[in-house]
Protein backbone atom coordinates (compact mmCIF):
# COMPACT_ATOMS: atom_id res chain seq x y z
CA UNK A 1 0.00 0.00 0.00
CA UNK A 2 1.26 3.48 -0.87
CA UNK A 3 -0.18 6.69 0.54
CA UNK A 4 0.60 10.18 -0.74
CA UNK A 5 -0.05 13.15 1.52
CA UNK A 6 0.17 16.83 0.54
CA UNK A 7 0.63 20.11 2.34
CA UNK A 8 1.88 23.52 1.38
CA UNK A 9 5.28 24.99 2.14
CA UNK A 10 5.36 28.75 1.82
CA UNK A 11 9.00 28.87 0.87
CA UNK A 12 10.60 28.63 4.33
CA UNK A 13 12.28 25.36 3.37
CA UNK A 14 14.19 27.06 0.57
CA UNK A 15 14.64 30.54 2.00
CA UNK A 16 16.48 29.04 4.97
CA UNK A 17 18.93 27.43 2.54
CA UNK A 18 19.63 30.57 0.48
CA UNK A 19 18.82 34.01 1.82
CA UNK A 20 18.46 35.96 -1.44
CA UNK A 21 15.50 34.72 -3.48
CA UNK A 22 17.04 36.07 -6.70
CA UNK A 23 20.01 33.77 -6.22
CA UNK A 24 17.72 30.94 -5.21
CA UNK A 25 15.64 31.26 -8.36
CA UNK A 26 18.72 31.02 -10.54
CA UNK A 27 19.83 27.95 -8.61
CA UNK A 28 16.43 26.28 -8.74
CA UNK A 29 15.50 27.06 -12.30
CA UNK A 30 18.69 28.23 -14.02
CA UNK A 31 19.82 24.82 -15.16
CA UNK A 32 16.40 23.30 -15.77
CA UNK A 33 15.43 22.65 -19.39
CA UNK A 34 13.59 25.61 -20.94
CA UNK A 35 10.36 23.60 -21.30
CA UNK A 36 10.47 22.17 -17.75
CA UNK A 37 7.48 22.99 -15.58
CA UNK A 38 8.73 21.57 -12.30
CA UNK A 39 11.78 20.42 -10.45
CA UNK A 40 12.01 18.62 -7.13
CA UNK A 41 14.21 18.66 -4.09
CA UNK A 42 16.22 15.52 -3.42
CA UNK A 43 13.90 13.29 -1.38
CA UNK A 44 14.63 12.71 2.29
CA UNK A 45 13.77 9.20 3.47
CA UNK A 46 12.80 8.48 7.06
CA UNK A 47 10.93 6.30 9.52
CA UNK A 48 8.38 8.94 10.57
CA UNK A 49 7.21 12.33 9.33
CA UNK A 50 5.57 15.04 11.44
CA UNK A 51 3.91 17.87 9.54
CA UNK A 52 2.88 21.33 10.58
CA UNK A 53 4.42 24.79 10.51
CA UNK A 54 7.76 23.05 11.00
CA UNK A 55 8.13 19.53 9.67
CA UNK A 56 10.35 16.84 11.09
CA UNK A 57 11.66 13.62 9.58
CA UNK A 58 12.79 11.02 12.11
CA UNK A 59 15.69 8.73 11.07
CA UNK A 60 16.50 11.13 8.18
CA UNK A 61 18.36 9.31 5.43
CA UNK A 62 19.43 10.90 2.12
CA UNK A 63 19.16 9.08 -1.22
CA UNK A 64 21.73 6.25 -1.62
CA UNK A 65 21.80 5.87 2.18
CA UNK A 66 20.89 2.87 4.30
CA UNK A 67 18.11 2.71 6.88
CA UNK A 68 17.43 -0.05 9.38
CA UNK A 69 14.21 -1.94 8.70
CA UNK A 70 13.66 -2.27 12.47
CA UNK A 71 13.25 1.54 12.76
CA UNK A 72 10.62 1.79 10.04
CA UNK A 73 7.47 0.69 11.91
CA UNK A 74 6.28 -1.25 8.81
CA UNK A 75 6.58 1.70 6.40
CA UNK A 76 9.02 4.24 4.97
CA UNK A 77 8.47 7.93 4.23
CA UNK A 78 9.99 9.98 1.44
CA UNK A 79 9.59 13.74 1.74
CA UNK A 80 10.04 15.73 -1.47
CA UNK A 81 9.30 19.33 -2.43
CA UNK A 82 7.88 20.20 -5.84
CA UNK A 83 9.36 23.43 -7.22
CA UNK A 84 6.99 25.15 -9.63
CA UNK A 85 7.99 27.63 -12.32
CA UNK A 86 5.73 29.98 -14.30
CA UNK A 87 4.69 27.23 -16.78
CA UNK A 88 3.69 25.04 -13.80
CA UNK A 89 1.52 27.80 -12.35
CA UNK A 90 -0.04 28.41 -15.77
CA UNK A 91 -0.77 24.68 -16.04
CA UNK A 92 -2.40 24.73 -12.59
CA UNK A 93 -4.50 27.79 -13.52
CA UNK A 94 -5.68 26.16 -16.74
CA UNK A 95 -6.21 22.55 -15.56
CA UNK A 96 -6.82 22.84 -11.82
CA UNK A 97 -4.18 20.23 -10.97
CA UNK A 98 -0.53 19.33 -11.54
CA UNK A 99 -0.25 15.57 -12.10
CA UNK A 100 3.12 14.09 -11.17
CA UNK A 101 3.91 10.41 -10.66
CA UNK A 102 6.40 8.38 -8.68
CA UNK A 103 7.20 4.77 -9.54
CA UNK A 104 8.41 2.38 -6.84
CA UNK A 105 10.95 -0.24 -7.86
CA UNK A 106 11.87 -2.87 -5.23
CA UNK A 107 15.06 -4.83 -5.92
CA UNK A 108 14.73 -4.09 -9.65
CA UNK A 109 11.03 -5.01 -9.94
CA UNK A 110 8.42 -2.31 -10.64
CA UNK A 111 5.74 -2.40 -7.93
CA UNK A 112 3.55 0.73 -7.97
CA UNK A 113 3.11 4.08 -9.65
CA UNK A 114 1.18 6.73 -7.68
CA UNK A 115 0.36 10.41 -8.04
CA UNK A 116 2.26 12.84 -5.83
CA UNK A 117 1.35 16.08 -7.61
CA UNK A 118 -1.12 18.80 -6.70
CA UNK A 119 -4.67 17.48 -6.90
CA UNK A 120 -7.76 19.64 -7.69
CA UNK A 121 -8.92 19.79 -4.05
CA UNK A 122 -5.53 21.02 -2.82
CA UNK A 123 -5.20 23.48 -5.71
CA UNK A 124 -8.65 24.94 -4.94
CA UNK A 125 -7.85 25.18 -1.22
CA UNK A 126 -4.32 26.63 -1.61
CA UNK A 127 -4.35 28.44 -4.94
CA UNK A 128 -4.20 31.95 -3.47
CA UNK A 129 -1.22 31.02 -1.27
CA UNK A 130 0.60 29.44 -4.24
CA UNK A 131 -0.10 32.49 -6.42
CA UNK A 132 1.13 34.78 -3.65
CA UNK A 133 4.29 32.71 -3.16
CA UNK A 134 4.97 32.75 -6.90
CA UNK A 135 4.44 36.53 -7.10
CA UNK A 136 6.70 37.07 -4.09
CA UNK A 137 9.49 34.59 -4.93
CA UNK A 138 9.20 33.83 -8.64
CA UNK A 139 8.46 30.15 -7.92
CA UNK A 140 6.29 28.10 -5.59
CA UNK A 141 7.20 25.20 -3.34
CA UNK A 142 4.83 22.33 -2.51
CA UNK A 143 6.05 19.76 -0.01
CA UNK A 144 4.62 16.26 -0.15
CA UNK A 145 5.28 13.01 1.66
CA UNK A 146 5.07 9.61 0.06
CA UNK A 147 4.57 6.56 2.29
CA UNK A 148 5.14 2.93 1.36
CA UNK A 149 4.67 -0.26 3.35
CA UNK A 150 6.82 -2.21 0.89
CA UNK A 151 10.06 -2.41 2.82
CA UNK A 152 11.16 -5.96 2.01
CA UNK A 153 14.28 -6.72 0.02
CA UNK A 154 17.46 -4.73 -0.02
CA UNK A 155 16.69 -1.65 -2.13
CA UNK A 156 13.85 0.74 -2.98
CA UNK A 157 14.19 3.06 -5.96
CA UNK A 158 11.86 6.00 -6.70
CA UNK A 159 11.51 7.40 -10.22
CA UNK A 160 9.74 10.77 -10.50
CA UNK A 161 7.85 11.78 -13.68
CA UNK A 162 5.82 14.77 -14.84
CA UNK A 163 2.41 14.71 -16.53
CA UNK A 164 4.08 14.19 -19.92
CA UNK A 165 5.99 11.11 -18.74
CA UNK A 166 9.31 12.97 -18.59
CA UNK A 167 11.66 12.42 -15.67
CA UNK A 168 11.68 15.05 -12.92
CA UNK A 169 14.96 15.59 -11.08
CA UNK A 170 16.58 17.97 -8.63
CA UNK A 171 18.27 20.84 -10.44
CA UNK A 172 21.77 19.87 -11.48
CA UNK A 173 21.04 16.13 -11.50
CA UNK A 174 20.79 14.19 -14.76
CA UNK A 175 17.42 13.61 -16.40
CA UNK A 176 17.81 9.91 -15.59
CA UNK A 177 17.69 10.72 -11.85
CA UNK A 178 16.20 8.25 -9.41
CA UNK A 179 16.35 8.19 -5.61
CA UNK A 180 17.45 4.94 -3.98
CA UNK A 181 17.35 3.82 -0.36
CA UNK A 182 18.92 0.61 0.96
CA UNK A 183 17.45 -1.47 3.80
CA UNK A 184 19.37 -3.30 6.49
CA UNK A 185 18.01 -5.70 9.12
Amino acid sequence: MVIVKYFISLGSFFVSKVVLSGILISILFGSVKADANVGISAPLFGCRFTEGAKYQVDCPTPPAGTISRSKLHKHIFAVVTILGSEPALTYLEKNGNLPLRVTFIHDGVRQDTVDYGINPKDWFKNREALRFEFERDGYFAWRTSIISQKIWGGKLELIFEDYRGGRVAPVGDPESYSATIHFSD
